[in-house]
């Protein structure tokens, strides 16, 4: 999927200058699997945009700078690369350096700090143009509140989950800096909106909603449901993650297994990630490992078929944002369980089952109501959800609530 939107890294693209600049700070170069970013970038590129992606590391291409690397390099070669990125913005951009140090100092930051930062993102201060800095992830705007200003740009930046519910607890007063500086911030849910206000966000900054989308074309059922008698498979996409409660939902399935041991279940679960051995391990523990099976990362046409082979979708999650794959689930006609972190209850709307978190019993009893769901009550709400996704989740129109999110206007401060 990268391919459809980038293009060789280190050389500039050829550039219309009359086209508005979007800027886009990624951690990495977006992977395959990033549907909602590389959507995003498409659909900016497709209403006349131009787009540029800065990122740390990952996958280059035309249109896509990444950064030195030099907290990664060797001593020798950190001082050589920082000497470098030094001379050329000196030589280059002189009036970015100077408006870069000035916002810096503001900030309270020393020379030794200032430096370290102009050289970390040299990529960023040599390529972009004026018109907007927009960071992926709030907590990638940590430190580099000064970028936008210097480059003589607009500042946003989008609440994604994590970044927002979670990095300022391990870090606290560590957004008070950038909530100074943004310009507008977008989210994914009206509960992160309220998560970043507890965070000191002020109601001063202007907040636009535009939530994930789905491939709807691609999601959808191509053989109807057929449901299994005392059968229930469930099915669950998603990172080996603590803060996605998949050990919750094997603690609930041990739940059913001695409340209704009538119904055969069986779980999937779909993706990688450093919890697996944890996760294999407590699956066993509780007795359930003929039952339970790790797919591992799987690309997208495996995950349909998934969808397609399974009664009900499952996440369960501890913290969540939004989720992409409750979208797809809900899209194949999937009733679907979720918790009640952040984004999820609006994830699933009224067509799904909302479970508190961290409650496996309660859990059990709503993966053994769905078991025995009538086919009519089924059909009505996974149709409706369906429905809902094509009216509210469709990629067009996240593309243009995008397009308009970076128009210049009164609502940017």
């Amino acid at each position: 999927m990268m391919r459809q939107w980038c293009v060789a890294r280190g050389k500039s693209s050829n550039v219309n200058a009359e086209k508005p600049f979007i800027g886009l700070v990624l951690a990495l170069a977006p992977r395959y699997s990033e549907t909602f970013l590389t959507a995003k970038v498409q659909g900016l590129r497709d209403n006349g945009y131009e787009v540029a992606v800065f990122v740390g590391s990952g996958e280059g291409g035309p249109g896509i700078y990444r950064a030195l690397g030099i907290a990664k390099s060797t001593p020798v070669r950190s001082v050589v690369m920082s000497g470098f990125a030094w001379t050329m913005l000196l030589l280059r951009r002189p009036g970015r350096v100077w408006r870069f140090i000035r916002s810096e100092r503001a900030l309270g930051r020393g020379p030794v700090e200032i430096a370290q930062r102009m050289a970390a993102y040299y990529h960023v201060l040599m390529h972009a143009r004026s018109g907007w800095l927009h960071f992926g992830f709030t907590a990638l705007a940590v430190g580099a509140e000064s970028l936008a200003s210097a480059i003589g740009s607009r500042m946003g930046v989008s609440l994604r989950g994590y970044d927002i519910a979670m990095y300022p607890l391990k870090h606290p007063g560590s957004l008070a800096d950038l909530w100074s500086k943004v310009d507008k911030v977008h989210t994914i849910s009206d509960d992160l909106t309220l998560t970043a206000r507890r965070h000191g966000m002020p109601a001063s900054i202007p907040v636009v909603k535009i939530t994930p989308a789905v491939d709807l074309e691609f999601f959808q059922r191509r053989t109807p449901h057929v449901a299994k008698e005392g059968a229930l498979r469930i099915v669950t996409v998603s990172r080996l993650h603590w803060k996605k409660g998949i050990e919750y939902v094997l603690m609930a399935l041990k739940e059913l297994s001695v409340a209704k041991p009538n119904i055969a279940w069986t779980y999937k679960i779909v993706g990688d990630g450093a919890e697996l051995e944890r996760l294999a391990f407590a699956a066993a523990e509780m007795g359930l490992s003929d039952r339970v099976s790790f797919s591992g990362k799987q690309k997208q046409e495996a995950v349909r078929e998934l969808y397609e082979q399974a009664d009900c979708c499952v996440q369960y999650s501890v913290q969540e944002g939004f989720c992409n794959a409750v979208l797809e689930a809900q899209a194949m006609e999937l009733p679907c369980i979720v918790s009640d972190a952040e984004g999820l209850p609006e994830n699933v709307g009224e067509d799904g089952v909302v479970v508190p978190r961290r409650q496996p019993e309660m859990l059990a009893n709503a993966l053994a109501a769905v078991a025995v769901l009538p086919v009519d009550v089924r059909k009505e709400k996974t149709l409706a959800a369906r429905k809902r996704l094509e009216a509210k989740f469709n990629v067009e129109r996240q593309r243009e609530a995008f397009a308009e999110f970076f128009k210049i206007n009164r609502g940017v401060r």
